[in-house]
Parts: structure tokens; sequence; C-alpha cells
């Protein structure tokens, strides 16, 4: 666009109305353009929230030379947080079936490398566990059901592998031991020692062990107090293993001769041929049919009974495994 050029005035000359417009058009917009840069640059913030000063992008040129930040405000990603799953989980559970649910809770420990002992705060109380020192290190779970007073310490084995799980019935002392895969390799009763009266500690049952094979079959370990002394005061005096309906008897006679007895459901005996290995103050029976019936152990002497467990049941423990995978997932 061209402009009229100004026109020169003389002296006494009067200014026409259009001279005049002309002349200040151009100045008046200048003076515009600068009310609103200024105006704008008075509406930028000039101190942004938190780190919002620091993504400002380069100085942009404006009028005058002056510099103005411009923001750029990056979008946040949104990650959902991991939820953590509780390390407690209660739930009511009816391991008889008798109509009367009792409390039962999932405990998720992480047994760390080197450690032997953990101090575990049950709905029971504390409750020390204890495991050898080179137990792996990992995350595992204890499902105990509250029906009895919870123990000063419970052991924990080797076979409790990372991922694995131990059941623990504190109304009879029995535990299972599972892996991640769910198969049962381990089931125990547990047993007071010196719950004798006047009988030699070679009697004295405190543990009843189940390991099961993954090729199938099984060996049932009983463990005693002490190893046998030799001394025989009485006619003769039994250790034997219920399995079901059935008994295996460990006898010995006053002469010190042992006999391997087995008695069927009707209590008819016979002499048993089958695998029985006595190590320490152990007895092991190897067994090919069974592993799913209840078992436990007693023992007795001729003038009296002297020991007796209670009795480990399968499907109590599988009634407590899946009402903990109901509740607790």
């Amino acid at each position: 666009m061209q402009y009229s050029p100004i026109p020169t005035l003389n002296h006494g000359d009067k200014i026409s109305h259009i001279s005049v417009k002309n002349f200040l058009q151009p100045t008046i917009q200048l003076m515009v353009r600068l009310v609103l840069t200024l105006t704008i640059y008075g509406c930028i913030p000039q101190g942004l929230p938190g780190n919002m000063d620091k993504e400002m992008a380069e100085p942009t040129p404006t009028l005058f030379g002056t510099a103005v930040k411009t923001p750029t405000i990056a979008m946040q990603t949104l990650t959902p947080e991991t939820t953590s799953i509780p390390n407690v989980c209660v739930f009511p559970v009816d391991l008889d079936e008798s109509g009367i649910f009792s409390e039962a809770a999932l405990y998720r420990i992480h047994w760390k490398i080197g450690g032997d002992t953990l101090i575990l705060d049950t709905r029971g109380g504390p409750l020390t566990l204890q495991a050898p020192v080179n137990m792996v290190a990992g995350e595992r779970q204890l499902i105990i059901a509250h029906q009895g007073e919870i123990p000063a310490t419970l052991q924990l084995p080797t076979a409790l592998d990372s991922g694995g799980t131990m059941l623990f019935d504190t109304g009879s002392g029995a535990t299972e031991i599972r892996d991640s895969n769910n198969f049962v390799h381990s089931q125990i009763i547990h047993d007071p020692r010196d719950d004798i009266d006047g009988v030699k500690a070679s009697l004295d049952i405190i543990s009843v062990e189940r390991k099961i094979a993954a090729g199938g079959g099984f060996v049932i370990r009983l463990t005693t107090a002490t190893e046998d002394d030799g001394n025989y005061p009485w006619a003769f005096e039994n250790i034997e293993l219920l399995l079901g309906k059935e008994r295996y008897a460990r006898r010995i006679l006053q002469s010190g001769k042992v006999i391997k007895l087995f008695y069927d459901a009707e209590g008819n005996y016979s002499v048993w041929e089958g695998t029985l290995i006595k190590q320490a103050n152990t007895l092991t029976w190897a067994m090919d049919e069974g592993v799913g019936l209840p078992f436990g152990a007693r023992s007795a002497t001729s003038a009296t009974r002297a020991d007796s467990t209670g009795i480990f049941r399968s499907e109590i423990m599988q009634e407590l495994w899946q009402a903990a995978v109901s509740s607790c997932g």
C-alpha cells in the first residue's frame, strides 16, 4: 500500500481535515499495537507452580526486544499403582463339618537367606518359626486353623520350598507341606515331649511323618524322644503305626528279640514281611498303598499304655486348603 505524501505547510496555511487524518493514522496503529503487547505481557504468570518454571521454552522475541517465556506444560502419564497383597488373610472354616466355624488365617512370609528364626504375629499370638540355616530364601505361605493354642515354636522343614505352603491345625498339631504346584510332599503329626508317666523316653513319640513320593508310594517315619536303651523290664513293648483301620507294630520281647507284626481291621495279626528300618530314634515303614488314609501312632508295654498321637486326617487338610483358596485367592 502507498501512502499519500504529507503536504508541506507554509506559515498561515490551514491544515485540512483529510491531511490530519492521513498524518495520524499510522501513529495511532503503532500505539494500539504497543498497548496490546504490554497488556498481554502483564497477564502472563511470572511464577508457575511446581516445576513448571523449569519447563519453560526458550525466550520468544517481542516488540522492543522484551523476552517473554512461553510455558510448555508436559502431560503426565498416569501409571496404575500396584496393589499389594495383604500379608494376612482371615477366613472361617468348618473342618469337621459340625456346623460350627472356627477362625483360620493365611500368612504370607518372606524368608531371608541365612536366617534360622522368624517371629510371626498370628491371630493366636506370637509364633517363632524355626528353619535350617540352609533354608532357601523366598516367599512362602503358612495357613493356620486356630482351633487350639499357638505353640511357642514351629519347625519349618527344608521340604518347604520357596513358593510352597505349610498348613497347620493347632487343634491336632498336624502339618502338611505342599509345593507351588499343590503337590503334597509331607504330612506330620506332632506330639508333646514328656507326656508319658513312668515309661522310658524311647517310647515317648514326638512326631509321625508321611513322606509321599512323586512317582507313587510313601514312607512313614516315627520319631521318639530318645534312642532305645536296650533295657526291657517288661514282657514286651510295642510301637505301633496306625494306618486307616490297620496297624503295623514293632514288638520287642524281654529277651531283646524284635518281631514285626501286622493287624487287620478285625484285630487278627500276622508276621509282617514288609520293610521297616530302625535308625537311632526313628522307625520308618515303606508302603505302597494307603497314601490317603488317616494315620497316627501309639506305644505301650505289657503292663501299660505309654503314648499316643492324634490322628492325621487328609480330608481336614484338604478342607482347610480349599477354604484358604476360596477366601484368599
